[in-house]
């Protein structure tokens, strides 16, 4: 195994941070879900590119909201647009050609990967945050419950 998967994975044990593995030709896939309501989960994955000292990152949040309006999608990308000035830091929403909102982060990783988790584990109380502002400028309907 490359080493910086090989360090990410003793990361995840060590964290007792148990996701699906699935090893890819070049890159290796986590898969996980969380729960923001008794109803609603959030499917999440990351893939880091093998490599020995460094690789590529990404970590992805799927089905965070729903624009179900094909008429107020404008209006949903200038909301995301904005919440990506806002709070686009480390994560940046996006919103797909079905409707569904996800957030994305990338970046270069090596073997220390400390900081990788950190933002992993940090995204979760910014998807509550942003639901809320969903829900407050698209309605109920825009999140899932």
């Amino acid at each position: 195994m490359d080493k910086v998967n090989e360090s990410f994975q003793r990361t995840l044990a060590k964290k007792q941070f148990f996701l699906k593995i699935v090893e890819k030709p070049s890159e290796w896939h986590y898969k996980g879900k969380f729960s923001v309501s008794e109803k609603h989960l959030i499917d999440f994955g990351i893939s880091i590119t093998k490599g020995q000292s460094k690789g590529i990152g990404q970590i992805i949040y799927q089905n965070i909201a729903y624009c179900s309006d094909k008429d107020s999608r404008l209006e949903w990308l200038e909301f995301i647009n904005n919440l990506n000035r806002q709070l686009g830091i480390y994560y940046y929403f996006c919103l797909e050609d079905n409707g569904y909102v996800y957030m994305r982060h990338i970046r270069d990783v090596t073997t220390e990967l400390e900081d990788f988790f950190n933002t992993i584990i940090q995204a979760p109380s910014l998807i509550r945050k942003v639901l809320v502002m969903f829900e407050e400028r698209f309605g109920s309907r825009s999140v899932f419950k």
